[in-house]
């Protein structure tokens, strides 16, 4: 079920071609939660923007019958390159972006699309078939990331229990098509892998940018104890090898998401680092892991605040809240 939050203006929608997009998630089985929120300036309708914004409201999506059963720790991208406008007898209103979804052991991912023109929004759901979703495997865990700047989305299961990582499909199109990957970098660890992308921390290491992928993308993952992190200069088509982050003396092995901002720098966040081993909660600070040289190396940074407690799953948002 998709949830999408949206801004009225005297009972219409607002818009402008620069709209931005917030976006958080929230999924129980077979169903997934999109909450979409934009902020408008614009220049052809003074009448409208004079007015007093109506409250926000929410609408529910579900997905129709038999799309995305058993997908639990779902993962959500919005690609912005492809951002459509749909018409209504009074306006010309873009979309904001296709949604593209992953969960579960599906063999699938589902792709979005909204048509903002009705109120509320009509989503039309699509199916595409994962080249390499279906590969055997004992365990999982499922992880998608798009880079909005590119639009290009990684969607990715582990080959859960083992070091050999995982498995990876990569599109540029909201998944029309896919081209290979080496799945993550090796060796690697069992368990609650991550993507992200950015630009390239300067200096750029040698090689980046090769095949024409501008920004440099990351695989992580851990061992409930140890975690390491890889970069790819080719778009994610291959890793180099797996540099570790921290390691249980250090910190807690269930690390959240990785961020890359604006400068390149990556940030991972971590619920626990620093005191005594083991590490257990209530005995360690909430830190953010840092790399400023593209991978090479990580540096664990304690945020200034009291111990926290139960935070399994800490994550970031980027300066511009890109989801």
């Amino acid at each position: 079920m998709l949830r999408r939050l949206r801004t009225v203006r005297s009972g219409f929608s607002t818009f402008t071609s620069s709209s931005w997009l917030r976006i958080s998630l929230a999924l129980a089985v077979s169903s997934l939660a999109l909450i979409f929120s934009a902020n408008f300036l614009p220049s052809s309708f003074s009448a409208i923007t004079q007015s007093t914004a109506g409250a926000p409201r929410y609408a529910n999506y579900p997905a129709p019958p038999g799309l995305g059963d058993k997908a639990g720790e779902p993962s959500i991208g919005v690609n912005w390159k492809t951002e459509r406008t749909f018409s209504n007898s009074m306006f010309s209103i873009p979309n904001g972006g296709t949604a593209m979804y992953y969960g579960g052991f599906l063999t699938y991912a589902l792709k979005v699309t909204f048509d903002d023109g009705p109120s509320p929004a009509n989503a039309t759901w699509e199916k595409k078939q994962l080249p390499t979703a279906s590969a055997p495997r004992a365990l999982g865990d499922p992880i998608l990331f798009t880079d909005h700047s590119t639009g290009r989305t990684f969607i990715s299961q582990l080959i859960g229990g083992t070091p050999l990582g995982s498995t990876t499909d990569i599109t540029d199109d909201d998944g029309s098509t896919f081209m290979p990957s080496e799945g993550s970098g090796l060796p690697s660890n069992v368990d609650h892998q991550t993507f992200g992308g950015g630009p390239y921390h300067a200096p750029a290491p040698p090689g980046a940018g090769v095949l024409g992928y501008q920004n440099a993308v990351y695989y992580c993952s851990q061992s409930v104890a140890d975690a390491d992190c890889s970069i790819s200069l080719d778009g994610g088509r291959v890793f180099g090898p797996a540099i570790p982050m921290f390691t249980i003396s250090d910190c807690d092995g269930l690390h959240g998401h990785i961020k890359v901002g604006a400068d390149g720098t990556a940030y991972v966040p971590n619920k626990g680092c620093g005191g005594a081993a083991p590490l257990v909660l209530g005995n360690e600070q909430a830190s953010i892991v840092v790399s400023e040289d593209n991978a090479l190396t990580w540096k664990i940074r304690p945020i200034p605040h009291p111990t926290t407690t139960g935070h399994e799953n800490d994550n970031l948002t980027r300066g511009d809240d890109d989801p």
